[in-house]
């Protein structure tokens, strides 16, 4: 069965789900007073308006960024996102806008969609570690005879500081080992090659992606002028690339280094190991793909995923934990293609074979093959997997208030009194893929909460001929304006019915399954209408000269 294409409106956007098991879209309220310079309200309620979506946004990155990035990035921020919040905030509703009594200032309060892929996508061409980001695995190495390392006290309170500072820039560290001067030496020698390093890191810190090469000098009998020096090398295993590299002179002279007192690890910690790690910064320690267990970058595009919807459970099964694929991101979004970038760890020359045929939850792979670089894969939805059957809704189930709405309905519409059989949607069925099978000829009940709330029903194929009857009853009032729309089997969208509070029509699908859903009109909006921002039906579908 051909796969629905999301009809891009903006309550169906606003549905959005997970990208790799993440919200594309994310909500936050934001509020800001300004002053009314003038008596010039259109001015004031523009500029607090502004200043409550910047609010948002900066809600956004504090959920996305540790607080020490954000004060440190503060200017790129201000510079690069801040300046463009059109980019990022999807859509928003007003809440509140008000003077104050003396009419000196403009109160504005609202709710935004923040677009959470191109927010983080920024994020990351400014090299910031994203909160929830899987942690790369990391050793730490350091010489047994280092002078200062040597020093258990020195050495746990080094390494505590220095765990906590690479746990912001989303590294693990993984383990803690000495190893010989020589090999240290050999590391930083500029006469030792790619090669004769990875040999030496494979087997110096076996099973670490990466490591981290802590070692200290200290001045010698004949140059007392001088400071102890702590040097730090981060290295790539796989390849034995050296990505970064500190040098951080003592700020003070330090007191003896034995025997070792509480001074001495003190005074090491400050003068020493903090602005070291003070350099410790995103961005200067190498490209975050190459921190991955292994692997090369991998881009692949897919190819056959006709709708949002498709994306987001696409990702959701692909993409999945602890697969090979997990941790791949978004990297560019085109009409009839997506493209993911990630670091592979297998054998990227097999996996056109391994792909091949394969089933990933909702989508089996047709078609794989490589060009250029970029692997590209061509998939197919398979039926509907998962049962969401709709549930009976007999008086018993009913709360006091639809039952009030019921009983009101029948007033108004006595031959309504002996419908027969009622059944409940079932949450959440906002999506194709998690639309509710329909029961021809049975009465279904339904509650859409919200703007940018939708209930999406299946309906059975057709025979040649056939056409749908559907009757429509509104239960109490709303200030939503409902709607049904009716997608094809292929999810295009066919026709749009405008809804009272009741309506009876016809329409043809000839041999189709064939979509419904049940929406407002216009999903989530600048301005609210007011009050009632939801609203009850009944629903039933039949089949011509059937039911």
């Amino acid at each position: 069965m051909r796969k629905p294409v999301l009809i891009l409106s903006l309550a169906v956007l606003l549905l959005g789900g997970a990208l790799t098991a993440q919200e594309r879209l994310i909500t936050r309220n934001g509020e800001a007073r300004v002053p009314i310079f003038e008596d010039d309200l259109d001015d004031a309620r523009l500029r607090a308006v502004r200043l409550a979506q910047e609010a948002v946004v900066r809600e956004a990155l504090r959920s996305l960024v540790a607080a020490e990035w954000l004060q440190l990035y503060r200017g790129d921020l201000k510079r690069r996102i801040l300046s463009r919040l059109d980019r990022y905030i999807s859509s928003y509703r007003i809440r509140k806008l008000e003077t104050s009594l003396d009419r000196t200032q403009y109160y504005a309060a609202l709710e935004a969609q923040v677009d959470r892929p191109a927010l983080v996508a920024d994020l990351r061409e400014l090299s910031l570690p994203i909160l929830g980001d899987r942690k790369r695995r990391l050793a730490i190495l350091y010489p047994r005879n280092d002078p200062l390392l040597a020093s258990a006290s020195v050495r746990e309170a080094a390494f505590a500081a220095l765990t906590e500072r690479l746990a912001l820039l989303n590294f693990d560290v993984a383990a803690q080992s000495a190893i010989e001067a020589r090999d240290v030496s050999l590391l930083a020698s500029p006469f030792t090659g790619r090669m004769a390093r990875r040999a030496l890191l494979a087997r110096i810190a076996p099973g670490a992606p990466a490591v981290l090469v802590l070692a200290t000098r200290t001045p010698t009998d004949d140059d007392q002028e001088s400071r102890t020096v702590l040097s730090a090398a981060f290295y790539l295993v796989r390849t034995g690339a050296l990505l970064a590299s500190i040098e951080q002179p003592a700020r003070d002279p330090l007191p003896p280094l034995s025997p070792v007192t509480s001074a001495l690890v003190e005074a090491v910690m400050r003068s020493v190991i903090e602005p070291a790690l003070a350099q410790m910064q995103p961005g200067r320690i190498g490209e975050p793909e190459a921190w991955s267990a292994g692997g090369e970058i991998l881009r692949l595009r897919v190819l056959g995923l006709h709708s949002l919807y498709d994306e987001e459970t696409f990702e959701r099964d692909f993409f999945r934990p602890n697969s090979l694929f997990e941790g791949f991101v978004l990297s560019r979004l085109a009409d009839k293609w997506v493209t993911y970038e990630g670091v592979y760890p297998g054998d990227r020359a097999s996996l056109e074979a391994e792909l091949s045929g394969r089933e990933f939850g909702a989508f089996q792979v047709r078609r794989v093959y490589w060009h250029n670089d970029t692997l590209e894969m061509r998939v197919h939805r398979r039926p509907n997997l998962e049962n969401h059957e709709m549930v009976p809704f007999p008086p018993p189930l009913r709360t006091p208030m639809v039952a009030g709405l019921f009983e009101d309905l029948i007033a108004a519409h006595p031959e309504l009194e002996d419908w027969g059989p009622t059944f409940a949607e079932l949450e959440d069925n906002g999506r194709f893929d998690r639309a509710n099978p329909i029961g021809f000829g049975a009465m279904i009940y339904g509650h859409v909460d919200s703007r940018g709330d939708a209930d999406i029903f299946l309906g059975d194929v057709l025979q040649p001929g056939e056409e749908i009857e559907i009757e429509w009853y509104r239960l109490g009032r709303t200030n939503l304006q409902p709607v049904i729309r009716i997608y094809d089997q292929g999810g295009f969208l066919k026709k749009t019915i405008h809804l009272g509070n009741a309506k009876k029509f016809t329409h043809s699908l000839t041999g189709d399954a064939f979509y419904l859903e049940v929406a407002d009109r216009h999903g989530y909006l600048n301005w609210d209408a007011g009050g009632y921002l939801d609203f009850h039906y009944l629903l039933r579908v039949r089949r011509s000269g059937r039911d």
